[in-house]
């Protein structure tokens, strides 16, 4: 594609929208620079094409520079108001800098032009969830992502999570049927949220964290095993792993799992402790 537009930039230098694909192009192979040359070209050369600016604003944010990307930002909005990505940038920009009313303003502002557009409507929730403590108006907003597309792998990913939560905080000796069915309805729907995103890193790990509590160690560690396969250094999923062995009394495996930990994340308590201790055993043995 790049070398048939900068054929077509040749014959049409101040062709904006030429030099707006290159730049696009450019970023998605990550070559930065080149990209924010070739994009700003298009924007000086006077394109009213908003994914110019939006492209420069993304650029510019990833770089954590965000005056400059707000300011792309809203010349992309200027250039079309009714484009809900745009609002939903701005808005996440807002998050980064703490300013999570003005966030939440702009994501609802993006869901009121399309009632469909599920990233700020997950973005409400997890504002909502997190920020405001709010679990009861979070929960509206996986209801409505649900209510778009009933099998979206991040609307099932967080009903599963809501399930996890209900059945963290009861009790298994008082409520053992309780406890169990929540942890089943969670299973389901992160299975759901998997059967739709075979790569959802969340939705492994989190189901393997709930087949671990429902006394379910060997599966929970197939779980853990595919998020170390996407993620070779989720250090939560080595952890896991290593405590999955522990349980087991594979203390040398579980060592292994542990250092690997620290490899990846020295400061990792937990896994210091964890060391420490079996260490201390295999030396008594």
């Amino acid at each position: 594609a790049l070398i048939d537009i900068r054929a077509a930039i040749r014959l049409f230098r101040n062709g904006s929208e030429l030099h707006y694909l290159q730049g696009f192009y450019l970023w998605d192979l990550q070559d930065t620079a080149e990209a924010i040359s070739s994009l700003q070209t298009a924007v000086g050369l006077g394109s009213e094409n908003p994914e110019a600016y939006y492209q420069l604003g993304q650029i510019k944010f990833f770089q954590k520079e965000n005056d400059e990307a707000l300011r792309w930002y809203e010349e992309a909005i200027f250039r079309d108001s009714l484009e809900p990505t745009y609002l939903m940038a701005k808005g996440i920009l807002f998050e980064d800098e703490g300013r999570m009313e003005e966030a939440v303003r702009l994501h609802k502002q993006a869901v009121t032009i399309d009632t469909s557009f599920v990233k700020s409507l997950a973005r409400l929730h997890d504002l909502y969830l997190g920020h405001y403590v709010n679990e009861l108006v979070a929960k509206q907003y996986t209801d409505k992502i649900l209510s778009v597309d009933p099998g979206h792998p991040l609307g099932r990913f967080q009903l599963g999570d809501y399930y996890f939560r209900e059945a963290i905080q009861t009790d298994p000796g008082s409520n053992k049927e309780a406890y169990q069915k929540a942890l089943n309805e969670a299973i389901v729907q992160y299975t759901i949220a998997i059967r739709r995103d075979t790569n959802f890193v969340g939705a492994y790990y989190n189901r393997g964290y709930s087949y671990l509590l429902a006394d379910q160690a060997g599966i929970a560690l197939e779980d853990f095993d595919k998020v170390r396969e996407l993620e070779p250094e989720n250090t939560r999923a080595l952890f896991m792993t290593a405590s999955v062995y522990e349980s087991y009394g594979d203390l040398s495996t579980a060592l292994n799992f542990y250092q690997q930990v620290l490899k990846v994340d020295s400061t990792f308590v937990e896994a210091k402790e964890a060391v420490t201790e079996i260490l201390n055993k295999l030396s008594k043995d």
